[in-house]
């Protein structure tokens, strides 16, 4: 393969993933046959199978990508938002990141989704794995800054921190297929905002104060 065929791969490969991405965006998909994608994305469906295995392949790969877009423009929301109440003085994991992972439930199926296939895929898997460093590097980062500025105790590693409130913020996938026993959303983060005193070097009067208060969670998509 010429580097040309190299370049025109690519291209083509980002542009059938848009195209799926779109249409995953607009609930369209009882509409994506191949032909469908293909049409949408004014290319041939030799296209789609010379970039990828199938159709599912191409699906997941979109997904995975829409995934990693979403949790890592969220996770740098949530880093500026602590970061501008780590200048005021206010403590806030439970920031716009865990917050929209417990109220978005599209979002927690579709990790799911995605690192089940990245587990038998190895270029989903390398992609993923370089998302979730992101989200980490990020969470270290920000929970670092908060040590400086002498907002949480300086005993505690950032490292462990980080992979704790991101279990946190995922965990709640767990128990999406619960009735009766789910806890409330509210409850969750309130319990998130009991835990986080323990990091404190002055805990809050009130554990909400930890963090914000839930929004509804967003119909399942």
């Amino acid at each position: 393969m010429t580097s040309q065929d190299t370049q025109d791969l690519g291209s083509t490969r980002e542009k059938l993933i848009d195209t799926v991405i779109t249409m995953l965006n607009e609930n369209e998909q009882g509409r994506m046959k191949v032909q469908d994608i293909a049409k949408r994305a004014g290319l041939t469906t030799g296209a789609i199978y010379w970039c990828f295995k199938d159709r599912r392949d191409l699906i997941d790969t979109a997904r995975a990508e829409r995934y990693i877009k979403e949790t890592l423009a969220s996770m740098q929301a949530s880093r500026e938002e602590f970061e501008e109440n780590a200048r005021q003085g206010i403590p806030n994991v439970r920031g716009r990141y865990v917050v929209e992972m417990l109220g978005n439930p599209r979002l927690r199926r579709e990790r799911v989704q995605v690192l089940a296939a990245a587990m038998t895929d190895p270029a989903l898997g390398a992609a993923v794995r370089v998302a979730q460093q992101k989200i980490m590097a990020a969470l270290v980062e920000t929970f670092t800054s908060a040590q400086a500025a002498g907002i949480f105790r300086p005993d505690i590693d950032p490292v462990s921190l980080g992979a704790f409130v991101y279990s946190f913020a995922v965990g709640y996938a767990a128990i999406d297929l619960l009735d009766e026993a789910k806890p409330d959303p509210n409850a969750w983060l309130y319990l998130i905002g009991c835990v986080v005193q323990a990091f404190e070097v002055h805990p809050s009067p009130d554990a909400r104060s930890a963090g914000m208060d839930f929004v509804h969670p967003q119909s399942p998509q």
